[in-house]
């Protein structure tokens, strides 16, 4: 996640931070749970660094007993819901909501306009 994000947010002078807590590293998922979680993750960063005009990102991933939780937060220009109403869902934020069902988990996107945007999966 580190080695894909950091260059493309030192490309748009993007201050990028990734914490894991230390059961995240000590645990491990199996091969399609990793695909899932960095495929979103993926997505999550391609649209920070495309739309956002953030100049920060903070990306957390927390394991906890067998619940996992990854937050990826920026402060850019975000979006308010009723421009995001108004517009056709993208394939991308589809294919989050949707990797995050075949998690067994779930996916929330808060953003308001001027603020940034932060989403969360919780699986």
């Amino acid at each position: 996640m580190k080695v894909f994000a950091t260059p493309l947010m030192e490309a748009k002078n993007i201050s990028f931070n990734l914490k894991a807590n230390e059961n995240t590293i000590k645990k491990k998922l199996n091969m399609e749970q990793r695909q899932h979680v960095y495929l979103i993750f993926k997505e999550a960063i391609n649209n920070i660094i495309k739309y956002s005009y953030a100049t920060q990102c903070n990306v957390a991933i927390e394991a906890e007993k067998n619940k996992w939780n990854l937050r990826i937060e920026d402060n850019g220009t975000g979006f308010s819901e009723t421009l995001q109403e108004n517009k056709r869902e993208g394939n991308g934020l589809i294919n989050m909501k949707r990797r995050s069902a075949l998690l067994g988990g779930k996916i929330e996107i808060a953003s308001t306009q001027n603020a940034g945007t932060k989403i969360e999966l919780v699986f």
